[in-house]
């Protein structure tokens, strides 16, 4: 996510992310699925991949307008 920042700079769009939208970005990209993601926020069966695949659309669209600033 940081890639091509200073560090100071790294530090302030984690501020602005803020940290569930971090975990979301770094679940997204780890090997778990948009199901597990729901799971880990409390969601359940088909409600969990969906609320997961919406948490992260979300913590996309966070990042591309934090880094458009």
């Amino acid at each position: 996510v940081f890639t091509g920042r200073s560090q100071e700079s790294g530090e302030a769009l984690a501020s602005e992310l803020g940290n569930q939208t971090i975990a979301v970005l770094d679940a997204a990209i780890s090997s778990m699925t948009a199901r597990e993601i729901g799971e880990e926020y409390g969601y359940r069966g088909k409600y969990a991949e969906r609320r997961g695949v919406q948490m992260i659309d979300e913590a996309l669209d966070r990042l591309a307008e934090c880094l458009a600033a």
